[in-house]
């Protein structure tokens, strides 16, 4: 049976990995320096979480590292086995990410002029992402991780889209904010306006689902994935400003991003418990 190869104590700190000096050796195929780089508490047999450094770059080169890094995985399989690469980070200009395969006509580039508009390795609509003001987070791995937890049999892209949206909803919690799954005269991006039907086509957070996660009745987390060849990217926006606008300091950001790991790790170890019960039953 799979584990988490890591204790709570030393499961944020310890696998930690320079994001350049990864990407640096993906490149170079520099298979010595990249084993090395993976060495610590690597198990043929366990879950492999690898955190990368926290960064503050261009919308452009943050999908470009993204995909770079989901491309490159079936490499990173040829040496350590069961990986989840995940990293958060801010975007440093005005962006605006669209899905893999969503149109986009003139109207809405005039209507978003001081916006770059990136298109993301993910399905989904439009991400409207600002500067200080939201966070983001990737996850890139192996579906075989989830699939041995998914004891209903379900879509396993539902299934990895709702562990993600519970570890953030139990890391706010953790933080004294609370979430809700219930939408309610909803607002978008602080404004208090109806929506337009083309917004609503477009924005990904202007026509929330009924399961997706609220705080004072506006949306505050959109989550897009790919899934292919066995193994999956998931990314995730959160809307701090629409929590409070001070929640988006590098300190509240230190917590959560620590409080996020520490939930991650509960929720993955209390789903391999129910597993390992099962499989005695």
């Amino acid at each position: 049976m799979t584990n988490v190869s890591l204790s709570k104590t030393n499961f944020i700190f310890q696998n930690k990995l320079d994001l350049k000096e990864l990407i640096k050796l993906l490149y170079l195929k520099d298979i010595k320096k990249l084993v090395k780089l993976f060495e610590y508490n690597v198990d043929s047999e366990n879950i492999n979480l690898f955190i990368l450094e926290f960064s503050k770059l261009g919308g452009f080169l943050h999908m470009k590292i993204d995909e770079f890094l989901f491309k490159n995985l079936d490499y990173i399989n040829n040496y350590v086995n069961n990986v989840l690469l995940i990293r958060f980070y801010q975007f440093s200009n005005n962006t605006i990410t669209i899905g893999k395969l969503q149109k986009i006509d003139q109207e809405i580039i005039n209507k978003n002029r001081n916006y770059l508009i990136v298109r993301r390795i993910t399905g989904g609509k439009a991400v409207y992402h600002l500067p200080k003001k939201d966070l983001t987070f990737s996850v890139i791995g192996n579906t075989i991780i989830f699939r041995k937890i998914n004891f209903n049999k379900e879509n396993i892209l539902n299934f990895i889209h709702q562990f993600f949206n519970k570890t953030v909803k139990d890391t706010l919690t953790s933080l004294n904010i609370k979430l809700y799954n219930k939408l309610d005269n909803l607002i978008i991006e602080g404004n208090n306006r109806k929506i337009d039907e083309n917004l609503k086509k477009f924005d990904c957070f202007a026509n929330p689902m009924s399961f997706e996660l609220t705080y004072n009745n506006q949306k505050i987390v959109g989550s897009a994935i790919k899934i292919a060849n066995n193994k999956f990217i998931l990314q995730a926006n959160i809307k701090l400003y629409l929590v409070n606008n001070s929640l988006a300091n590098p300190d509240f950001i230190n917590k959560f991003i620590e409080k996020f790991y520490i939930n991650f790790y509960e929720n993955l170890n209390n789903n391999f418990n129910l597993l390992y019960l099962n499989l005695r039953s």
